[in-house]
């Protein structure tokens, strides 16, 4: 009877030791190396705004207009970037991300110590923030166009 819990306990280990080997195998060779596609403007980015998602503040920009363009019209909803990383709600200094054992990641201020668990990564929380800022946008352009 002995040799049977002392078996049952040996595997019941073993199979807990596999599972953390294996998340922090995952963890080490993360392989979210996402490919970002890059929007880099002709000149340069200008802040226009900042919105809260996710619990962050995500800083909204726009291409800044050269001195040459000769188009009036407004930047259009979709010229719109968030700035990456997010920023922290408290002090506004740039969010680090690390995975969580876990599962999930960890968004933590080096400036005043905020942290925050969410279980996406910030790229894809920027993603889902730009569809919330191109909205806001296009409706402040369409207001603006029927002032005038």
């Amino acid at each position: 009877m002995i040799v049977w819990v002392a078996l049952i306990v040996i595997f019941i280990i073993w199979i807990i030791v596999i599972v953390i080997r294996n998340r922090i195998k995952h963890l080490h060779g993360d392989g979210h190396s996402p490919i970002t596609i890059l929007s880099i403007p002709y000149g340069e980015w200008q802040d226009i705004g900042k919105i809260t998602y996710a619990g962050v503040i995500w800083i909204v920009r726009a291409p800044k207009p050269s001195w040459y363009e000769l188009d009036p019209e407004p930047v259009s909803a979709y010229d719109l970037d968030l700035q990456t990383p997010p920023r922290c709600p408290k002090c506004e200094t740039e969010i680090e991300q690390t995975r969580s054992f876990w599962g999930g990641y960890i968004w933590k201020c080096v400036g005043c110590g905020f942290k925050k668990r969410n279980s996406e990564r910030y790229i894809k929380e920027k993603e889902r923030a730009e569809k919330i800022a191109r909205r806001s946008y296009e409706i402040q352009l369409s207001k603006s166009k029927r002032i005038q």
